[in-house]
């Protein structure tokens, strides 16, 4: 338990110290750090259920863009100064690395299973971010059926 709680924690200060280098305003990044630790939360809970890293990491996804647009809306500001800190907890890093590292070593076999898995876990990351997103926009949209019409 004591692991889990210093992991949520870590996430949260690595979150809010990118958030300041991508200069999210100050009195928001208390909320930046706190998606990015949902994020990892949920991907561990995830990952304590399932083999599959992929599936983790898309629910870790949803829970992020969930977070992040409902923090669009109260905060009125875009959502990408949420989503684009909280999924730094879930990139595929060490998979970048080892891809490059075993290209460079000469061991193509290794070097193409790692980036397959780094592509997998970022292609499960963005569609997780990007169906949280659509639906958010479906869901709550306040465009009505017929200024949909006179748009097509």
């Amino acid at each position: 338990m004591v692991d889990i709680l210093m992991q949520l924690l870590g996430a949260f200060l690595a979150i809010l110290g990118l958030s300041i280098i991508v200069s999210v305003p100050k009195k928001y990044l208390w909320v930046t750090g706190l998606i990015g630790a949902i994020g990892w939360g949920v991907y561990l809970f995830m990952d304590s259920f399932t083999d599959s890293m992929y599936l983790s990491n898309f629910v870790g996804a949803l829970a992020i863009g969930l977070s992040a647009q409902i923090s669009a809306r109260i905060f009125k500001l875009p959502v990408t100064t949420f989503t684009i800190p909280g999924i730094m907890t879930l990139v595929p890093g060490s998979g970048m690395y080892n891809t490059v590292y075993y290209l460079i070593a000469g061991d193509e076999v290794l070097s193409r299973e790692y980036m397959l898995q780094t592509l997998l876990n970022a292609g499960s990351i963005a569609i997780g971010i990007f169906l949280m997103g659509t639906l958010f926009t479906l869901i709550f949209s306040r465009r009505t059926k017929h200024e949909y019409e006179d748009v097509i």
